[in-house]
């Protein structure tokens, strides 16, 4: 999903940016297309790939923009990427 040199995300809007430039066309669709009671099976099929291609465990950054999206100061590296992927889904709503 990384293209090389490409430098980590460091905040939610450049997550979803990075996602909607690497994701197949087919993907971005099937995850548009998920309905809004359905984001928590996009996390189990999404989560993992983003937490380690975004390094959260380490990319506070990124982490703490996760939080200002979602008001909560106690986001994590595990809840940060469900925040990217709800993220991402609005975003991909607009064009599917």
């Amino acid at each position: 999903m990384i293209k090389s040199g490409k430098s980590l995300p460091t905040t939610v809007k450049q997550a979803v940016e990075w996602l909607i430039s690497e994701l197949p066309l087919e993907k971005k669709a099937r995850i548009a297309n998920t309905g809004e009671w359905n984001l928590m099976d996009l996390y189990f099929s999404l989560s993992a790939d983003i937490e380690v291609k975004f390094c959260l465990q380490e990319n506070t950054a990124l982490v703490e923009s996760c939080r200002a999206v979602s008001g909560d100061d106690y986001i994590f590296a595990e809840e940060a990427s469900y925040i990217i992927i709800t993220e991402l889904w609005k975003r991909l709503q607009r064009f599917y």
